[in-house]
């Protein structure tokens, strides 16, 4: 944007062109550009828990973004205080958890207990203590896990005891934390001018208020970083049996069907799914084929039995985490296979049970199968238990038994298993890739 753009975007009375954050101009008064602008930040409010100092630090970086519209600089810095905002926010956050006393455990495997009323106090104290040459730091105890680790008070410290602690999820998220300590950074030790966005400085916010949310134990409905839990409805699947096309369509109208179908010609199942997902055509009762859980209710049958069984259960909607999923994901005979849900993988038959298993953590199946995909294909990158290229944390690797006895022994297991049929929708969509050990994989015709 240019230097005459710029002054006119200062003058209220004066027709003004603005962002929406879609990244689509359009020409506003002075007035509509102003309340657009609120309407973007305030379409997120933070929890009720959030304490008022921090609940104030977020108003003033969304009250810096309204202006604006009158002085084009404001974005820039309403951009970078709320990086700012984000260290404050995990140091209260802290003290609160915490109740102003802390347990460390010295260079002698001493517990120490360190007592503060404000995150300063208990920085400076860290400082003052230091690291004795040649010894390791003070490791702080986690309350969660009773385990140690290193922190120092600086936000990649304060950010990773939030996630050690639990409050904050998601390993996509996880790979994003560190952009964060580096926007911060780089607001600190400013050197060079800069001119955010209103689109940058809008999303700056909002990701600030989910993380806020999150850290208070609050999810953001519709969030791109801590979405709370996804709304499924019961929805009809439906294909010819000889391969044609897939539709879907809520339950409650499978007595509906277009004029020019007969129902009773077409393979139908009962699932809950996310009704908007791109990938439910591609439905498969054993793998994970969607974009988001689906899991099987009623199937395969005839329309008659579908309506009948639907008269008798009266399913309702349900909502599902998408976050930190816990896959079964299975290597067998060159194959890797696609992920399957953990209830799914407990009630495989023996057949399917050989080979070997990883129990993997992601937000996305195909997170997980690309990141298993590359390691087998020789990638170093991929070879840690927590990537640092994949936003993917395998758990454990073994027998399907040793992964289901790792899983009673952690209480992980499911409470029960799910035994469904060998089902899916036609589809191009191979179960597995063919594995060329430390070269290539390959895909198989379908």
């Amino acid at each position: 944007m240019d230097i005459r753009t710029l002054q006119e975007l200062q003058k209220p009375d004066k027709t003004t062109l603005v962002f929406s954050p879609l990244g689509l101009g359009g020409k506003l008064n002075a007035d509509d550009a102003a309340a657009f602008q609120q309407e973007v930040i305030a379409r997120i409010d933070l929890a009720e828990d959030v304490p008022e100092p921090v609940r104030r630090s977020f108003e003033r970086v969304r009250v810096a973004h309204s202006y604006g519209v009158l002085n084009y600089e404001l974005f820039t810095l309403a951009h970078d205080h709320a990086h700012l905002v984000l260290e404050y926010a995990l140091r209260e956050r802290f003290v609160e958890f915490y109740s102003g006393a802390v347990t460390f455990e010295d260079q002698c495997g001493n517990k120490q207990r360190l007592t503060f009323s404000t995150f300063d106090e208990l920085h400076h104290e860290l400082r003052r203590r230091g690291r004795p040459r040649g010894q390791r730091p003070w490791q702080l105890l986690l309350r969660r896990t009773s385990q140690t680790m290193f922190f120092d008070g600086m936000l990649t410290s304060l950010l990773g005891w939030a996630r050690a602690e639990g409050l904050l999820n998601g390993e996509r998220n996880r790979r994003t934390e560190p952009l964060f300590v580096k926007l911060r950074n780089h607001v600190a030790h400013h050197t060079a001018y800069q001119l955010i966005s209103p689109l940058e400085s809008a999303r700056a916010i909002n990701d600030l208020a989910e993380i806020i949310n999150r850290l208070w134990g609050a999810p953001t409905p519709g969030g791109r970083l801590y979405p709370a839990p996804l709304h499924r409805d019961v929805i009809a699947l439906s294909w010819d049996r000889g391969g044609g096309n897939v539709i879907h369509s809520l339950a409650e109208h499978l007595h509906t069907m277009p004029a020019d179908l007969n129902p009773e010609k077409l393979t139908h199942v009962i699932v809950h799914a996310v009704l908007h997902d791109p990938m439910l055509t591609y439905f498969d009762a054993r793998f994970e084929t969607t974009l988001y859980p689906c899991q099987l209710l009623w199937g395969p049958g005839t329309w008659t039995d579908a309506v009948k069984w639907l008269a008798a259960e009266r399913p309702t909607p349900d909502t599902v985490d998408i976050l930190d999923r816990q896959l079964m994901i299975r290597f067998h005979q060159e194959r890797l296979y696609l992920p399957q849900q953990v209830d799914v993988a407990a009630e495989l038959p023996a057949i399917d049970q050989h080979g070997i298993w990883y129990l993997v953590q992601a937000d996305s199946p195909v997170d997980a199968f690309n990141h298993l995909r590359q390691q087998l294909t020789g990638n170093t990158s991929c070879s840690r238990r927590r990537c640092r290229q994949c936003p993917v944390e395998v758990i454990a690797t073994g027998t399907w038994q040793h992964i289901m006895d790792l899983l009673i022994a952690e209480g992980s297991a499911p409470a029960a298993g799910r035994n469904v049929p060998d089902v899916r929708a036609p589809s191009w969509l191979p179960r597995w890739n063919e594995i060329h050990r430390g070269s290539h994989w390959t895909i198989p015709p379908s």
